[in-house]
């Protein structure tokens, strides 16, 4: 969560992290834990954070996006939701 934080305030969008429920792995299938992120901010510091997570360590599956702009365009809010898998 921490790192998560920082890719946030690295491309100077604010950042709303949400828990949810944990799936436990069977065999070769790695667990999971529900994740809902809220971001808002440019759509530049909002396309910077989407790349700093792509990059980073966490396998991260996105199964719902919802995205608005505001403000004539320039500003972003956008929900993602999905599960983080960990080994």
């Amino acid at each position: 969560r921490t790192e998560v934080r920082g890719f946030a305030s690295q491309a100077s969008v604010t950042l709303d992290f949400k828990f949810g429920n944990t799936k436990p792995g069977t065999g070769a299938s790695p667990s999971s834990v529900g994740v809902q992120m809220t971001v808002g901010g440019s759509e530049q510091g909002f396309l910077a954070f989407l790349g700093a997570l792509e990059g980073s360590s966490y396998f991260i599956r996105i199964d719902d996006f919802d995205i608005s702009y505001a403000s004539g365009g320039s500003r972003v809010s956008a929900t993602l939701k999905g599960q983080v898998f960990v080994r």
